[in-house]
C-alpha cells in the first residue's frame, strides 16, 4: 500500500505522486472549474488559482473529473490506465474559506430574487 505521508518537495504539475489516493473529493466541471457540492445549492465554484490550475489539468487529460485533497494537503488526482498525478499543494483551512465564500455569494444570490439567465446558464 502506498505510503499516507509523501514528501512532495522537488515534485512539479503532473508528475507522479507516490502516496495513497485517499481525501476530500473536489470536482472539475467540463470547462474546468473547480467545485465542491453543496446538498443545498449543487456545485460552489471554488475561486482559487491553484485549484484553477490543477483542474486545468484535469480537465486537459480527462475533460472534467475530480481532485483529490489529501491529509497532508496535496491535490492529486487519477487517469485510468495511468499513475496518480501530483497537482500542487492547499491549505486544508483554505478549501473551508473558499467553500464559506462560494456558499455565502450564493445565499446573497438565491435571497428572494429570481436568478438571471446569466446566473442560471452562464455566459457559455
Amino acid at each position: 500500500m502506498p505510503p499516507a505521508e509523501v514528501d512532495v518537495e522537488g515534485l512539479e504539475l503532473g508528475d507522479e505522486y507516490p502516496g495513497r489516493f485517499e481525501g476530500t473529493p473536489i470536482g472539475v466541471d467540463a470547462s474546468g472549474r473547480p467545485f465542491l457540492r453543496n446538498r443545498e445549492f449543487g456545485r460552489l465554484f471554488l475561486d482559487d488559482n491553484r485549484l484553477e490550475k490543477a483542474a486545468k489539468f484535469v480537465q486537459t487529460k480527462k475533460g472534467g473529473g475530480k481532485i483529490i485533497l489529501t491529509a497532508q494537503g496535496h491535490l492529486i488526482t487519477r487517469v485510468k490506465g495511468e499513475p496518480t498525478f501530483f497537482l500542487g499543494t492547499q491549505d486544508l483551512d483554505r478549501l473551508q474559506e473558499l467553500e464559506s465564500e462560494s456558499l455565502s455569494s450564493r445565499k446573497k444570490r438565491s435571497s428572494g430574487l429570481p436568478r438571471t439567465f446569466e446566473e442560471m446558464f452562464g455566459s457559455g
